[in-house]
């Protein structure tokens, strides 16, 4: 485990958790090991951001008939010959090679020229605690200084509506606003997030969007939120979960308006 990801203190990724469900739940999600789809993002931002570390990771898997005992030796002979590098499965391999490509064809390639940061951890305090964030990449100077860009897949389509929804529903909004935040207090203005979205599935599309500053703006105050209710949280060792007494339900919004209109 690098030196970022074992450091005590709580990130941005984990405040958005915190603030999009309750302290028990976001916990538990701080806990699982990664999914097929987190695994293949982190391979995608490799092949965009740092291709030669990209080489040096990761293999293309083979595809052997492993129980039988030519395809078992075949496959022990690639894994000898792979050494530390990471598997990936070839259609995965595939599909990151093809993203990476979209990348470089549309806009996104001209504002990665600008990046001096990769994946550079950034440490401060918000909220009187300290938290650490660490971006895909940012500019600390020259034209693109004050500039974040965030490197994301979908398994949708990449259009601006489904972003919209992404947005909301993937915390990516308050992660920009917490790295904003982050990289104000060493002294860089934050100017705008770029989010360049990848397809997972073929043909593979690529887009780019600009986030709009008043979602930063609206963010601000949940990630201080978030910041001292993790403080609390440390300091009872109390990580409540659902609220325990009784709530009165009734039916949704959406049924009601349908209902009037019907």
């Amino acid at each position: 485990m690098d030196a970022y990801r074992s450091d005590p203190r709580p990130s941005i990724t984990q405040l958005a958790k915190l603030d999009a469900m309750p302290p028990l739940h976001a916990r538990a999600e701080w806990c699982k090991p990664p999914t097929a789809a987190m695994t293949l993002g982190t391979a995608l931002h490799a092949a965009v951001l740092m291709p030669e570390e990209f080489e040096r990771r990761y293999v293309q898997g083979v595809q052997v008939d492993r129980r039988t005992r030519e395809g078992k030796a075949r496959w022990e002979a690639f894994l000898a010959e792979a050494g530390d590098r990471e598997v990936l499965d070839p259609d995965d391999h595939d599909a990151v090679l093809a993203m990476r490509d979209g990348v470089r064809r549309c806009d996104a390639a001209g504002y990665l020229r600008l990046m001096d940061a990769i994946e550079r951890p950034l440490y401060g305090t918000i909220a009187g605690v300290g938290v650490r964030g660490r971006p895909d990449a940012f500019a600390t100077r020259g034209p693109g200084r004050g500039i974040v860009v965030e490197v994301k897949t979908t398994s949708s389509l990449a259009t601006r509506s489904e972003f919209e929804r992404a947005i909301a529903s993937f915390g990516y909004g308050f992660q920009a606003a917490g790295y904003a935040m982050l990289l104000e207090q060493h002294q860089v203005e934050h100017r705008y997030t770029i989010f360049v979205v990848c397809e997972t599935r073929a043909p593979h599309g690529c887009a780019v969007f600009l986030l709009q500053p008043e979602v930063i703006e609206w963010h601000r105050p949940r990630v201080e939120a978030a910041a001292r209710l993790y403080a609390e949280c440390v300091a009872s060792d109390r990580w409540p979960g659902h609220p325990t007494e009784v709530q009165e339900v009734g039916l949704p919004r959406w049924h009601e308006a349908a209902r009037q209109l019907g």
